[in-house]
């Protein structure tokens, strides 16, 4: 999948039906209007004040653009993890592990529960 705002917000609309706001699996807030804005804080097209800009994060560092490498997420969760396999965000270290099915989830260290859209904010 070509990773375009038509094709994020599409994929969006695939994992979170008409949902508008979600949380990604740092924690940070998203809104589906937001795609690709990166600011700290702007005015909304709602007018309220917010940081909810998001953006297409892929599971495997420098992996495929295919559906399941993909996680949707807010921008700073984005740059945190700097496509390492391994990652500190909000004081929460994360690993990604290959699956039986051979692509790859992101697992929270602490606890080893995955933690991507396969299993959040359905």
């Amino acid at each position: 999948m070509e990773i375009n705002k038509d094709n994020a917000q599409r994929l969006w609309r695939e994992r979170y039906g008409n949902k508008n706001d979600i949380v990604d699996f740092a924690g940070r807030n998203i809104n589906f209007d937001d795609y690709g804005t990166q600011k700290v804080m702007y005015k909304g097209k709602d007018g309220k004040m917010r940081d909810y800009g998001w953006n297409i994060h892929h599971i495997f560092p420098g992996g495929s653009d295919n559906k399941e490498n993909l996680e949707i997420v807010h921008w700073e969760t984005n740059s945190d993890a700097l496509d390492k396999p391994v990652y500190t965000i909000l004081g929460v270290t994360y690993r990604i592990k290959k699956l039986s099915t051979g692509w790859y989830g992101i697992f929270r260290d602490s606890d080893s529960k995955r933690v991507d859209f396969t299993t959040t904010n359905n």
